[in-house]
């Protein structure tokens, strides 16, 4: 063990007062990233985490090489059909990122390089790649990179036809972009001063960013802009969200049209979202439909008293989303947390579900675009199996494997591990379900020591899909379960519900009643425990940290959102006005009230902790990196 002492930060007591309750907050100057005492002290951090984990330093390369067994180093993406050309990346043994490329034979040798990441993020720290997309008559290539991890990018045109960057540069753009048809220019969303997407930008090709012509500007602060282009490619869309609200626009994508068209007017409580199908818009809304149900109408009579149902509600079948072909429509939804397809002809204008046979698995439809065909690419996977990438016959109902994820590992046996869902009832009578995972050598073991990981917010469904770094955990006895608490949509709008704003706690006593299910089965036993969440889930472990510390052998939260009644006062931060629907607005007193009695910083109590192991990011915007330290 190192003899390192921890780094312990000054003490400069800062007051602050609300509601007129007064919290005195000590490390509060850990906030000014350009105090030269604050850099000094995370590396401090990073200095003593470092020697308090030497001594396990050949379990580490042990833990390493199993999970780097598991990932194929030299893979190949599925090629993607658009226009005349195949699209696809490559990534090569012992590089970090994808090179990506284009040919216009699968089986002919010859390709062109679009772009190879490996190359442009040789010198950086950081290299996060955004946007990436082609212009329709496949010339450009537009692409934006974030190199400070500050979710602030640059957008770069690269000419394909020369192989020469163009002098356009787009500093201060989100992810968001959609090229013209007539591939003259493209719309992005631009951030504001506090790193906000507020505004879309039509940019034309070889003009400088001062000329670049403002298509629309948000001017709610609780609200943040995105950019989508409708399958059939007509359209390209402006969308507007926030707090549980959405409102869109439409323009006609042929080329540079500053007219926008409203299709439905913001209200409360009211979430949409559309493509097109000939002359109807299809539309996902909530209203009247807390899981979501489709509507459809003229694109001429887009307004909601011309809505008619076209996947009618069902209570209890979450509609997650939608894909536009030219002859099929295909639904993604989720009963009781079970993923599936529906699949409607227009031609025979019926739905049909698909069937599975596997009690727990994940499916997820691929991204594809061309929109008169009849094929969808959608991948299938288990807590268990790496699964497979299928190309379905919408029309026959074939369904063809296109990649099958074997894992390079040859010990590797999926068969080898026992999947299971099981309940675990809340405070309230609930019953909480969990995904476990254990490995059949040790089924019948009783007091396995147990990985619980959890999210559990923002309406976000934890995929029981397949996570390579479990089974070093598998493998050496442990059971791992995934706890599908309120917060999330696992079990629809109605699960999220009773996991925000005034009924957040269910969040957090799902979580425990989840471990102590695990305790009373005795598949484990107090002690032996060991928490995981990230972010939100990172607000999760600071609360199961401070309420039962005594179930947890450790606790690992990844940039854990952790000073929550602060951040949540403070608007100049990115996130803070959208999320008032989420953790509500403690302005008002009684989210200040409530937020305040669970918030993990300021609930820190006289008492052992078990070990925790705290990660935060210092450029991240989402969390910000003095949370967890002053933590």
């Amino acid at each position: 063990m190192s003899s390192l002492k921890p780094p312990i930060p000054k003490k400069i007591p800062e007051k602050l007062l609300c509601h007129e309750d007064l919290r005195e907050d000590p490390w509060h100057w850990l906030k000014d990233a350009d105090n030269k005492d604050v850099i000094k002290h995370l590396h401090e951090e990073n200095k003593y985490c470092k020697s308090i984990l030497r001594s396990n330093e050949q379990l580490e390369k042990t833990v390493y090489n199993e999970i780097l067994a598991k990932i194929r180093e030299d893979d190949r993406s599925i090629p993607i059909q658009d226009g005349c050309y195949w699209y696809y990346s490559d990534i090569e043994k012992g590089m970090h990122y994808p090179v990506y490329k284009r040919k216009k034979d699968l089986a002919c040798e010859d390709h062109e390089v679009l772009f190879d990441l490996n190359a442009y993020a040789k010198d950086l720290s950081f290299c996060e790649l955004g946007a990436f997309d082609n212009s329709p008559n496949h010339r450009y290539l537009a692409y934006s990179i974030d190199t400070q991890g500050d979710e602030s990018y640059t957008i770069s045109i690269k000419d394909l036809s020369s192989g020469t960057l163009l002098t356009d540069s787009i500093t201060h753009a989100s992810t968001c972009l959609e090229w013209t048809n007539d591939s003259q220019g493209f719309f992005y969303c631009k951030l504001d001063d506090k790193k906000r997407p507020t505004s879309t930008y039509y940019h034309k090709l070889g003009s400088s960013q001062a000329d670049d012509v403002l298509v629309y500007q948000e001017k709610d602060e609780r609200f943040f802009v995105s950019l989508d282009k409708s399958e059939s490619q007509r359209f390209v869309y402006i969308c507007t969200d926030g707090n549980n609200m959405s409102e869109c626009y439409f323009l006609h994508a042929s080329s540079f049209d500053k007219s926008l068209n409203l299709i439905q007017e913001r209200q409360k409580d009211h979430e949409y979202s559309v493509s097109d199908h000939g002359d109807e818009f299809i539309i996902r809304t909530n209203l009247n439909a807390l899981d979501f149900k489709l509507v459809r109408t003229n694109i001429h009579q887009c307004q909601m008293e011309f809505w008619q149902d076209f996947l009618p509600y069902q209570e209890g079948a979450f509609v997650e989303g939608f894909l536009c072909f030219a002859k099929y429509l295909v639904v993604q939804i989720r009963q009781q947390g079970i993923p599936n397809f529906l699949v409607y002809d227009f031609k025979l204008a019926r739905f049909e579900p698909m069937t599975w046979q596997d009690e727990m698995f994940e499916i997820d439809i691929l991204y594809h675009r061309d929109y008169a065909s009849n094929c969808l690419c959608y991948s299938y996977q288990s807590l268990r199996s790496p699964g497979k990438i299928f190309n379905l016959n919408l029309e026959t109902k074939k369904r063809e494997i296109v990649k099958d994820r074997k894992l390079p590992d040859p010990h590797f046996d999926e068969h080898n591990y026992i999947i299971k869902r099981m309940h675990a009832p809340a405070e309230d009578g609930t019953l909480i379900p969990m995904s476990t995972i254990v490995h059949k050598n040790f089924i019948d073991q009783r007091d396995k020591p147990a990985f619980v990981y959890a999210y559990g917010a923002y309406g976000d469904v934890l995929d029981a899909d397949f996570t390579k770094y479990f089974f070093s955990l598998l493998d050496r006895g442990f059971i791992v379960a995934l706890a599908h608490i309120r917060g999330g949509a696992d079990l629809g709008q109605k699960w999220y519900h009773d996991g925000k704003l005034l009924k957040k706690k269910n969040t957090f006593t799902d979580y425990l009643a989840c471990v102590e299910h695990l305790i009373a089965k005795k598949l484990t036993v107090a002690g032996k425990v060991v928490a995981f969440g990230g972010s939100a889930g990172g607000l999760l472990m600071g609360v199961i940290a401070n309420e039962r510390p005594d179930l947890f052998a450790a606790i690992i939260a990844e940039v854990p959102f952790v000073d929550v009644l602060s951040t949540m006062l403070d608007d100049t931060l990115p996130l803070t006005t959208l999320e008032y629907n989420e953790w509500g607005n403690p302005n008002v007193k009684k989210y200040y009230d409530y937020i305040k009695s669970y918030s993990p910083y300021d609930n820190v109590k006289k008492q052992a902790y078990p070990k925790m192991f705290i990660l935060t990011g210092f450029s991240d915007t989402r969390v910000t990196y003095w949370e967890p330290a002053k933590w």
